[in-house]
Order: C-alpha cells, then structure tokens, then sequence
C-alpha cells in the first residue's frame, strides 16, 4: 500500500517502484478470524472435541473483546496458549512447539525452535562467544558492520518492537488487502497476492488464514469461496507439495512438509527450489 501510494504522488523527485504482486507467508492480518488455533490443533489431534469446543466459545469472547476495539486482549492471546499449554497433558514436562505441531519442547529454558537461531544470534549479535571465530570477519562478509557500529545487535526475534505495537496487534489491515485487491483509484493495476501457510504451523496456521480470506470483503468474495483448489505437484520430487486456491489476483497456498517457517524444510533440496521456483511463477 505504501509503495502504491507514493507511486501515485506524480512528484518530480519521486522515485516509482513498479509493484504488480507481493507475496505474505503467515500474513496476519485480519485477527478476529486468526486468533484462534483450536481447529487445526484438533485436526493434529492435540487437543480432543471438548476442549475444541470450550476454546470455540473463548474465541467468541475474544472477538467481542475486539468489536469492542480492546486490540490488546488477553482473552485472545490465551487462545493458542492453552492449545500448546495442554498439549501433553497440563503440568507436563513437554509442550508442543507453536511454529510447527510435529516438534516438542522443554516447558522450561528458552526456545530452541527453529534449530540454529541461537547460532545466527552468537554470530551476528555476539549473544554468546564464539571460540574459533571473529565475530567482526562475520559482520563485514555481510555488510552488516555499521550496524554494529551503531550499537545494533542482531537478535532472531525481539520483544521491544512488539510491545511498541501491541495496542494494535488485534486491529488487522483488511481495508489495505481490499484495496490492493481491488486496484484503489481508478485507472489502478489490481495487486496480485499470494499467502500461503505451512500446514504444521499453529501460530498462524491455514485454517485461521483461510477463515480471513474466506471472509475478506471483496468484490469477488462468493466466487472465491467457490473456486476449486488444485494441487501442487512437484516434478523434482513426483509428488504433491501443497494445494493451491485462486480466483482472479488472489492465490493462497498451503504447503506441505512445513510448519512457520516454511523456507526450512526437512525435505530434500530439490523441493525448497520448487517453492521457490513456483512463486516467482505466480507473481509474475
């Protein structure tokens, strides 16, 4: 949107950057349907029909919490914690991770999903030393040496930049994929877009992502609903990688073999350069 919008400001000194689609994995963006993580979880088979059904009537009292413009609500934010709470069982040494349902984690200590974050952290932020290596020969080969030098250091996920938002984190931007959607102002090029989600992801998982979009108030809206999904076959690999839904500019994909972080995969080499291969497809 904003690309877009300083495209259109006609100024001499104004530099245009061409946008004609844009791709959003675990988009989060309309939270009244997205919340919420107690249908996919008892389709994993971690939680079992009652506790889907006293979760569905929490996430009622989560969005009147939202209609309500309470946008920082810890009626909805308990909504995916006591999925992962009860995952085996309340009180047990284990948990299941909330980027990706088929990894367990300690209930106590800090998180070591996804494997090597803490690495990267010691390498780029200095978190922890690192005997054989000198950290500044790392910032300089990737050219992150000013940041340092400004006194950034690197960490793979923060708190601060959060708590500066959370008064916002349950208001959602479905006005702007509306609008990039639809093509704005006359005369405007529609936005091709493309979500997609791992299938083993909690956090933003496909089910809360295909509620928004299902519900999205666009011209096309019925007509999306009812477009058939296809599937995605991987030639590399002779076999289905995700399932694809499309109806005009809007794409949404979910992608097997992957939880929220859907690059990192377990499976072979050949398949993360499909999905690399198929968007640059799909955004052409």
């Amino acid at each position: 949107v904003l690309f877009r919008s300083q495209n259109l400001e006609k100024r001499p000194e104004s530099v245009v950057m061409p946008l004609s689609g844009a791709l959003i994995g675990n988009g989060w963006f309309d939270p009244i349907y997205q919340y919420s993580a107690q249908e996919v979880a008892y389709g994993y088979g971690l939680i079992g029909k009652a506790q889907e059904r006293a979760l569905a009537l929490a996430e009622e009292q989560c969005r009147a919490e939202l209609r309500k413009q309470k946008y920082s609500s810890g009626k909805c934010f308990n909504l995916l914690d006591r999925v992962v709470a009860n995952s085996l069982g309340k009180d047990g040494p284990y948990k299941v991770s909330q980027y990706d349902q088929r990894v367990w984690e300690s209930t106590h200590g800090t998180r070591d999903f996804p494997p090597g974050h803490k690495d990267v952290e010691a390498y780029l932020g200095q978190a922890q030393k690192i005997g054989n290596v000198d950290v500044q020969d790392v910032l300089k080969a990737v050219h992150a040496t000013p940041s340092w030098e400004s006194g950034q250091r690197y960490r793979e996920c923060t708190d601060p930049p959060y708590n500066a938002l959370a008064h916002q984190d349950g208001l959602g931007v479905v006005p702007d994929i509306v609008d990039l959607l639809e093509g704005g102002n006359e005369g405007e090029d529609a936005i091709r877009l493309l979500f997609f989600n791992g299938v083993h992801d909690l956090i933003c998982n496909h089910v809360g992502n295909e509620n928004a979009l299902e519900a999205l108030p666009w011209s096309h809206r019925e007509k999306w609903q009812t477009s058939q999904r296809y599937s995605w076959f991987v030639p590399s690999l002779q076999k289905v990688g995700g399932y694809m839904k499309h109806h005009q500019n809007l794409l949404f994909l979910k992608v097997l073999n992957s939880g929220h972080m859907v690059p990192r995969s377990e499976e072979h080499t050949s398949e993360l350069q499909s999905r690399q291969y198929l968007v640059c497809r799909l955004l052409l």
